[in-house]
């Protein structure tokens, strides 16, 4: 049993360390058991989405990448992380399984891969509202919103994305003007991360200057139970979009000053001398 406990971990650790260079089919993910959590719907169908961001834009050659999954339910949807899905999944199976608890729990919500986008956004919770997971540092925030109006604007053109024949939409959203790729086959109004309101799923979008670009590489319906859960916690902190990427860009100008005005984050000294301020690209201009 020890063996096989140091083997998980081991796979664990070499995921964080390859995850960009590792491929998973929809099988390889187990069940999410994370606890405590709400079940909230049941995905009938899961998207998984190649993400390309330009954190830098005085670089805008370095090009950052990082996936997405979609999991569309009955009433409700949910755009978060694939790697830190994979990672809670298993940790989650482990921990059930009452196997190294404390090492496994001190290890939960450890980076996958990149991990840029690391929050989960539930369209329509509450019903015609966003509800935004996301955290700052260590700090987990939690806000709502209105599904946004996007303003489509459909356009001549033709792509094939993923096997489906899509037609064209733009839009300009919080300071970025969008190119979408739709899917009319697939007649379900949503998208990667807030993206939502063609008449057909979204399959791909990227921004004018290309510094975010989503595409799906992988498309399944759900023959299984796959719950889409919200994790609950009580040191979640509520706020709104505003204040949120306020904190966010705080935090990226000055890591150091946030780490030092944390009572969460213990470091040494020449760590905080060596932390500098971060490039902040926010996918939100507005």
């Amino acid at each position: 049993m020890k063996r096989l406990l140091l083997i998980i971990i081991l796979f664990v650790f070499s995921i964080g360390l390859y995850a960009q260079h590792i491929t998973f089919s929809e099988g390889d993910i187990p069940p999410n058991k994370v606890s405590p959590q709400d079940t909230l719907d049941f995905s009938k169908m899961r998207i998984q989405y190649k993400v390309l961001m330009v954190k830098d834009t005085l670089h805008p050659e370095k090009v950052t990448e990082d996936r997405l999954m979609l999991q569309i339910g009955s009433k409700i949807s949910k755009s978060s992380n694939y790697y830190k899905m994979i990672n809670d999944s298993i940790l989650s199976q482990l921990l059930i399984s009452g196997g190294a608890s404390e090492a496994f729990q001190a290890m939960r919500g450890r980076q996958m891969g990149d991990l840029t986008l690391i929050g989960s956004f539930f369209k329509n919770y509450p019903t015609g509202k966003i509800t935004a997971l996301d955290k700052v540092l260590i700090d987990r925030f939690q806000y709502e919103e209105n599904i946004p109006d996007f303003q489509w604007k459909l356009e001549k053109g033709e792509q094939e994305v993923l096997g489906y024949l899509c037609k064209k939409a733009t839009t300009n959203f919080r300071g970025r003007t969008y190119e979408a790729w739709y899917a009319p086959e697939i007649m379900i109004s949503d998208g990667p991360w807030k993206f939502s309101g063609l008449p057909g799923l979204i399959l791909k979008i990227s921004d004018a200057k290309k510094q975010y670009v989503f595409e799906a590489i992988a498309l399944s319906l759900i023959s299984w139970k796959d719950p889409i859960t919200l994790e609950k916690s009580s040191q979640c902190m509520k706020t709104n979009r505003e204040n949120f990427n306020r904190a966010m860009k705080r935090y990226m100008d000055n890591p150091a000053g946030a780490i030092q005005n944390s009572d969460k984050v213990t470091v040494s000294q020449k760590t905080l001398a060596n932390l500098k301020a971060k490039p902040y690209n926010p996918i939100e201009l507005e």
